[in-house]
């Protein structure tokens, strides 16, 4: 019973960190957060390429067209420098 209850309370406590951390996260991930952390990874690749076919690096977040863009370079950004696990 001991061993229950104890186990019981460790997994509600992972349960509340993780719920709190993922709060944190969501007030704390704005769209120029974001963008400051995409420019940041760009400026510390240091891989250079030449080439006719090099992909576009920067994405204007302004324009319509480019928001899926934007949102899916910004999800990567997010991934790679915020472990969220």
């Amino acid at each position: 019973d001991a061993f229950l209850a104890r186990q019981k309370a460790k997994a509600d406590a992972e349960f509340y960190t993780s719920q709190r951390a993922a709060e944190a996260n969501k007030l704390k991930l704005t769209p120029e957060y974001l963008q400051l952390m995409k420019y940041k990874a760009i400026a510390a690749n240091s891989k250079i390429y030449f080439g006719n076919d090099i992909p576009q690096m920067f994405v204007d977040s302004g324009s319509a067209g480019s928001s899926i863009k934007t949102s899916a370079a910004l999800d990567i950004v997010g991934e790679q420098l915020l472990d969220l696990d």
